[in-house]
């Protein structure tokens, strides 16, 4: 068996992610701002609704992505390129074929798009072309290499797709800032998402094709991999519904029933969510094969102690930065798009409450995809997409947008994470999650409390605008750090964390031994 330098590669995934998932924040955040300024707040709506629409389409896919990269993992270990390379060619295959049924069922859509967006479109959009413009950068993603991304993630250098992102999306995103700025057009805003889409494939293709010399995407696989890929991709069809249910139906919602302005303002909070996930998601994936090789080649006592250490860390990092969210969000949204764009003080709350219950059930969700459970909770995302719909149905209309947050937590933190949690421990841990279930409830609890103390202190600082801002967010940085770190003080993994956090800052490419 193979063992992958994990920690090495871990390290390179991490640093090289965080710099590109940077990038894919703040330029963005300057896109959506000149859209604001220059155009109006209806064309976010529109890109918003455009971009759900393209993710319930993706479903498509039904998994195949991670069952496929799942399927490597042991040949991987066993160094068996031949059938790594048997895998990839039916990966292109099917990719193939999943671009032409989107394409299909997304030209079957487009007659349906005046009924799923309320009040007018904006004056000088064919709502319609643009569409087709969002559409035919989905199906490109498909054909052209997009399966390439597999031999990356199965073999941990995920560093690589960041470093590539890095160079295009500097490319790109400046480009879209100048377009919007000199042009005031929408349209070739937008047909630049396809052309850099085939930009981003080519790059990667020629890049995977010199690392990997000695894999040929060639070959055909046994029909008893084809059925393991296949019972895989069954399993996570449920998973793949819910994750698109949550993420992308409630802009649909938002949008039939309150209109684009309102599902823009929805997605400025929810921005500054993705903004926070998106960085801290660098490490999941990161980490992810490699905890799938570990899975495979070391003990279960082992990767136990392993899943401790990483929960405290992600905690640490989850607890600081619900924290700033909670005490910064609201100054910030008033700072960047103005009072007219700023929703009630609820929205906050549960945007904060969201964000802590997404990225903790992650820790379990990374082991859990890592060692293929799929088929153990097969049922739980038909509860999940239930629940979600029922609350955003009902709530939406008559709360507003805070509905769709309440969905996101009621569905998740109820229904997902105490499902997942008992899978991971039953079938890999061999014992109760009782204690994990007492460690959640506790960081939920010190992180509460942490969000009402920073929040009073903060709030005491009567400065404005942006030096304000500033002044704010260093503040509230050091006191949610420093608090974090106090009330964690007394965990027996923060040697090994404190151990971590020196490795990376003098550029070492180890980690601490576990």
């Amino acid at each position: 068996m193979e063992k992958l330098d994990r920690a090495n590669n871990a390290s390179k995934g991490v640093i090289s992610g965080f710099v590109f998932k940077i990038i894919g924040v703040v330029l963005p955040f300057v896109i959506r701002t000149v859209i604001i300024k220059e155009l109006g707040a209806e064309y976010l709506g529109l890109s918003s609704l455009f971009t759900s629409i393209l993710s319930a389409l993706n479903l498509v896919e039904l998994g195949l992505g991670s069952s496929m990269v799942f399927s490597m993992y042991q040949p991987v270990a066993e160094k068996d390129y031949l059938k790594l390379g048997a895998l990839y060619n039916f990966y292109r295959l099917c990719y193939r074929i999943i671009g032409v049924i989107i394409l299909v069922l997304g030209l079957i859509v487009s007659p349906l798009l005046p009924y799923i967006v309320k009040g007018d479109f904006p004056s000088d959009i064919n709502v319609y072309i643009l569409y087709w413009i969002y559409l035919l950068n989905t199906v490109l993603s498909y054909w052209l290499f997009a399966y390439k991304s597999s031999l990356l993630q199965a073999y941990q250098r995920t560093d690589i797709e960041s470093k590539i992102g890095i160079i295009v999306n500097i490319f790109f995103y400046g480009s879209q800032i100048l377009v919007l700025c000199i042009f005031h057009n929408y349209y070739i805003y937008a047909i630049m998402l396809p052309i850099f889409t085939i930009a981003t494939n080519i790059i990667r293709s020629i890049i995977v094709d010199k690392m990997f010399r000695n894999i040929k995407c060639a070959g055909g696989i046994s029909r008893e991999a084809v059925k393991g890929i296949t019972t895989n991709m069954v399993a996570l069809i449920g998973h793949q519904i819910s994750y698109t249910v949550i993420n992308s139906v409630d802009n649909i919602v938002i949008s039939a029933f309150l209109g684009l302005t309102i599902l823009a303002m929805y997605n400025n909070y929810y921005f500054i969510l993705n903004a926070l996930n998106s960085i801290i998601v660098v490490i999941f994936q990161a980490v992810q094969a490699g905890i799938g090789n570990s899975i495979i080649t070391e003990s279960k006592e082992k990767n136990r102690s392993d899943f401790s250490k990483f929960a405290l860390l992600i905690f640490m990092i989850v607890a600081w930065a619900t924290i700033c969210l909670y005490t910064l969000c609201q100054d910030f949204i008033l700072l960047w798009v103005g009072r007219e764009y700023v929703f009630g003080y609820t929205t906050v709350i549960y945007l904060s409450i969201c964000f802590f219950i997404t990225q903790f059930r992650k820790v379990v969700t990374t082991y859990k995809n890592a060692a293929g459970y799929w088929k153990k909770d097969a049922l739980k995302p038909y509860i999940v997409i239930l629940v979600d719909l029922l609350i955003d149905i009902i709530l939406i209309p008559l709360i507003g947008a805070d509905g769709a947050l309440i969905a996101t937590i009621v569905s998740m933190g109820f229904v997902s994470i105490p499902w997942e949690t008992w899978v991971l421990f039953k079938f890999l841990f061999e014992e109760s999650p009782l204690k994990y279930f007492v460690f959640i409830i506790i960081q939920a609890i010190l992180t509460g409390i942490g969000c009402i103390l920073c929040n009073a202190i903060i709030h005491t600082i009567h400065m404005a605008g942006l030096m304000g801002f500033i002044v704010k967010g260093l503040c509230c940085s050091v006191i949610a750090g420093i608090y974090v770190l106090f009330v964690n003080s007394h965990n027996k993994n923060m040697k090994w964390i404190f151990n971590l956090t020196k490795n990376l800052l003098n550029k070492s490419s180890t980690f601490p031994p576990g």
